[in-house]
């Protein structure tokens, strides 16, 4: 870039700030522990965005740490709690689990007061 005399992009890089702050909630028990030894012991979930037509949409989607099949996935047009909640609520009925651990990272949608009541309310156990 130098030889070429072209200007910089970007200076600095921008740091990721977590808005999570209630830590003991947020245990991670899965300590990178991905072998899993039958189905709907651990699911795992995260959120990417996509573009298409000049807007972004987002796509919420549930994997079985088992077989590494997506059980569950939700495209809307918000990245909000409600996105997740209607995934987690479709790979819920599809599967019906006992006793399920549940992995994401802190972002704001899995830390939503509403979706740890959902999770509550299943009974299910809530990690990051």
């Amino acid at each position: 870039m130098k030889t070429m005399e072209l200007p910089a992009l970007a200076v600095k890089k921008s740091k990721y700030k977590s808005f999570a702050t209630d830590d003991t909630e947020c245990v991670n028990r899965l300590d990178k522990n991905f072998a899993q030894s039958a189905p709907d012991i651990v699911w795992v979930s995260d959120i990417t965005y996509i573009r298409a037509g000049g807007r972004f949409y987002y796509l919420c989607v549930i994997i079985d740490l088992f077989s590494r099949k997506v059980i569950a996935y939700k495209i809307s047009a918000r990245a909000d709690a409600q996105l997740v909640t209607d995934t987690f609520l479709a790979a819920y009925y599809a599967r019906n689990p006992n006793g399920l651990m549940f992995h994401s990272d802190r972002g704001c949608q899995y830390t939503a007061f509403s979706f740890r009541k959902l999770l509550d309310n299943l009974n299910r156990t809530v990690i990051f």
